[in-house]
């Protein structure tokens, strides 16, 4: 659809580079102005303002309303290209938390092998099925992805009923099971003992969010933007500022008031503001 936009002339070939978010945003003004101007080409519509309206027209920019649009992240662009497509095309939902998630739990699946003690498992929830036991209770079949591989972890109906509320598709999971041998498969099979979303496993294992300061800046208009984008929580992570300047360098460590919940949506925030790079999440 962009390419014959542009085509149409709906968008500048010199701004077709523009930020996706952009793009996107755009594209109803767009074609409004390639069907005005298809429109009048085809009824013959000329007057003697023609070239100055078609210069006009020629120089609109179309993007002049969204400039300050953000740009999607990955896993924004990602859904997008699910609800459209049917599948990811660029990437994997789990790239965003590779870095982070081989910090707190090293092994791919992939590379999972038998152990008698327990082991953290993380990935993309992909599929998942319920079932009943003899007992009539719930137990689900949760099938993990960390693009490295796959694999079915079982939680049966006494771990199910503690953490059904963050078992969900498309959610990544920290989860600790017991790697064992699969008689009937002759592969790999996983019992799940706990898990956890992704922002949860944040709050128990983090030491802290760490945000890199630019100690030359101006450090009373950093601390209101800080503040504005910062969601206290009583029971959260606590937030260490990475400060530095021409002489020094040094690690600030917020009050307790000023811990806070780990989510994406958090997490993206300081990073739109201070830097994709400035934000970290610190493990032991």
């Amino acid at each position: 659809m962009l390419e014959a936009l542009v085509r149409c002339g709906a968008f500048d070939r010199l701004e077709y580079t523009a930020p996706r978010a952009v793009l996107m945003a755009s594209i109803e003004d767009a074609i409004k102005a390639a069907g005005q101007s298809a429109a009048n080409e085809a009824a013959g519509m000329f007057d003697m303002f023609g070239e100055v309206e078609a210069e006009a027209a020629a120089t609109a920019d179309v993007y002049e309303r969204h400039r300050n649009l953000r740009d999607w992240t990955l896993k924004e662009r990602l859904q997008g290209e699910k609800d459209t497509l049917g599948l990811f095309v660029t990437g994997h939902p789990f790239d965003e938390y590779e870095t982070e998630v081989r910090k707190l739990v090293p092994t791919r699946l992939s590379n999972l092998q038998e152990a008698k003690a327990p082991q953290k498992l993380a990935g993309l929830v992909v599929d998942m099925r319920l079932m009943k036991n003899k007992r009539g209770d719930n137990m689900c079949f949760v099938t993990l992805d960390d693009r490295s591989g796959r694999m079915e972890v079982a939680l049966f109906s006494d771990v199910y009923e503690q953490v059904r509320e963050v078992v969900a598709k498309d959610k990544v999971l920290v989860v600790e099971a017991q790697i064992s041998h699969d008689d009937y498969s002759g592969g790999l099979k996983a019992t799940g003992r706990n898990a956890m979303e992704i922002s949860q496993a944040r709050l128990t294992f983090a030491n802290a969010v760490r945000v890199k300061v630019d100690g030359e800046a101006d450090s009373d208009t950093f601390c209101q933007r800080l503040r504005n984008l910062l969601q206290p929580l009583e029971n959260g992570c606590p937030v260490v500022l990475d400060y530095r300047n021409q002489v020094a360098i040094c690690d600030i460590r917020l009050d307790d008031c000023w811990r806070i919940n780990p989510t994406d949506e958090q997490l993206q925030e300081l990073r739109y503001e201070f830097g994709e790079d400035a934000v970290e999440l610190v493990f032991n």
